[in-house]
């Protein structure tokens, strides 16, 4: 994110202006609390924000973080959860078989919305749920089961490896210097 920040303040040689959706925010959030990317950033808006996943109520996610699912994966050699492949197809199955109706498989993952256009579904699913790396699936999953909106945990040696210290460092919206709109739903869980 901040190479890419950078790349455009470069370029453009004036300030950007950020609109993050959704997992962006999670990006700009952690970008936000870099003091040389403030400097970059003129003003951002921030749609649907989900730095903080310690809320989530969708039972499929709460599922695939209590069965390990992105450590599973991960001890698999499986790089990509795309839910469209033979394997994410099995991986559904197994976390809704006799536990949940994932007829609509877009509102189990997200929940129910009541915005939705319901014929419209089976269009919004054509290009939904995208496929991500294994790593990003764990990286929030981590932040999930801590409740923490934080760096990603490469465990002890890799922390020390990676940022000098044993546990990754914790983020905090409060500690964002960008002038920011946040907006979300009301009930977006």
């Amino acid at each position: 994110m901040v190479d890419m920040l950078s790349y455009v303040y470069t370029k453009t040689n004036s300030k950007v202006l950020f609109v993050g959706h959704s997992q962006g925010t999670i990006m700009g959030f952690a970008a936000f609390t870099v003091p040389d990317t403030v400097k970059m950033i003129e003003a951002a808006a921030l749609l649907t924000p989900i730095s903080y996943l310690d809320h989530i109520t969708s039972r499929f996610a709460l599922r695939a973080v209590k069965v390990h699912l992105d450590q599973m994966l991960l001890t698999l050699g499986i790089h990509q959860l795309n839910f469209r492949s033979d394997i994410g197809v099995q991986i559904i199955d197994s976390l809704c078989d006799g536990h949940m109706d994932c007829s609509n498989l877009l509102s189990v993952i997200t929940g129910t919305n009541c915005c939705f256009n319901r014929s419209r579904v089976e269009y919004y699913l054509e290009y939904e749920p995208h496929p991500s790396s294994t790593k990003n699936l764990n990286h929030l999953f981590q932040m999930i089961r801590k409740g923490t909106f934080a760096k990603y945990d490469y465990g002890l040696w890799g922390n020390l490896n990676d940022t000098g210290a044993c546990i990754p460092s914790i983020r905090s919206a409060r500690h964002t210097r960008v002038s920011a709109v946040v907006d979300g739903l009301r009930r977006d869980r």
